[in-house]
């Protein structure tokens, strides 16, 4: 389980890089605070580079729902790990991001 899991890390932080070489030019950033100074790690904000962190490691979690839900049926377990594999690599990283970046 251990190997799936370190395999579903690889595939995510190798799409979701290419996600963010794709779509978030280092130049021209979205609007920010002002305010607030921005840092930069390579082409990451310190609150995107968390909302990476989130999505590689903690969104391919879902692996270990079949051991750990044992006892449910299936068809829920699908559901659950469906479920959190979409707040996981959407919604949190995204509250994470605002929250740390300030916009």
């Amino acid at each position: 389980m251990d190997k799936l899991y370190w395999g579903a890390v690889v595939i995510f932080a190798i799409g979701w890089y290419i996600e963010q070489r794709m779509y978030v030019d280092g130049y021209t950033r979205r609007k920010r605070d002002p305010y607030k100074p921005i840092d930069y790690l390579g082409m990451f904000s310190i609150g995107e580079f968390v909302g990476y962190l989130i999505r590689c490691l903690i969104a391919p979690a879902f692996v270990w729902f079949s051991d750990i839900l044992i006892g449910l049926p299936d068809n829920l377990i699908q559901a659950i790990a469906a479920v959190w594999l979409v707040v996981m690599s959407i919604f949190v990283p995204a509250v994470v991001e605002r929250t740390i970046d300030g916009f």
